[in-house]
């Protein structure tokens, strides 16, 4: 669908140029300005190859991926990272995943995938979903979580508080890149020569702090911030970003109508 409202908006977007949110954003009627903020340095094979064996022994009872890039990333480093998962499903390990993009990534290695946090995509939305299942007073074995080293703790304290043992485990590291990348750069200049109708759209808290950054010292005039999820939002404030709201769901069809709707009534 197309808004008559957006195809004056320019949005900053911390993801590829051809990823599949920037496209859809696009075909919504949005000026897309794209390129990704922040990269990823996988921790050495010795500090997660102990909990891969662990996995393949068949040591928890459920892993939780929360970004298409966790699986892909410890391969990278763990070459017995695919036959530890098939191991582990074997031996009753479950999985469960943030997002449809990260349930494909883990079924791209063969794995079902039993709970998918969609509504909302995030970690609070596994929460929930975890909420509804009753906790098997048998099986105590506990939850294998890999994730980004500067990952918000909610997924892992929440679970604890549930009676649940977490391995949550420094999967890789999440950095800035060197520089603003160059669409951003042009992007920029037009709203620091006059473009209205300018937003950053933080789609996690690593994209914030980057953005924020990179642009701290050299840029006075930076967009209002729109945020995908809560943690991303407090994390706009904190930066002291002018933060305007948080999408309910982070579709892109659902961010295309909250902010046309945003712009109709302002």
């Amino acid at each position: 669908m197309l808004y008559p409202e957006l195809t004056d908006v320019h949005l900053f977007l911390g993801r590829a140029p051809h990823s599949n949110l920037a496209r859809a954003l696009s075909e919504n009627g949005l000026n897309i300005h794209a390129g990704e903020l922040t990269h990823h340095i996988v921790r050495p094979s010795a500090e997660i190859s102990p909990y891969i064996d662990k996995l393949a022994q068949g040591a928890y009872s459920w892993v939780c991926i929360t970004s298409p890039k966790t699986l892909g990333l410890i391969n990278s480093e763990c070459a017995h990272l695919q036959q530890a998962l098939h191991n582990a499903t074997q031996q009753g390990t479950q999985f469960a995943a943030v997002g449809q993009s990260t349930k494909k990534s883990i079924e791209a290695y063969g794995i079902d995938v039993s709970l998918v946090a969609t509504s909302p995509s995030s970690a609070a939305g596994l929460v929930q979903e975890f909420m509804k299942i009753e906790k098997n007073s048998i099986d105590n074995r506990p939850i294998f979580l890999p994730s980004s080293s500067i990952a918000a703790p909610l997924l892992h304290t929440q679970l604890g508080s549930m009676g649940w043992e977490v391995d949550n485990v420094p999967a890789y590291d999440t950095l800035p890149v060197d520089s603003l990348p160059h669409d951003i750069v042009h992007g920029l200049s037009q709203i620091n020569s006059g473009q209205e109708r300018s937003f950053f759209l933080a789609t996690a808290p690593s994209v914030a702090r980057a953005f924020y950054d990179l642009t701290a010292q050299s840029y006075t005039n930076i967009p209002p911030a729109l945020a995908i999820g809560t943690s991303t939002y407090d994390t706009l404030r904190t930066e002291g970003f002018h933060v305007l709201f948080a999408f309910s769901r982070p579709d892109p069809s659902t961010i295309c109508s909250e902010l046309a709707s945003y712009l109709r009534s302002h």
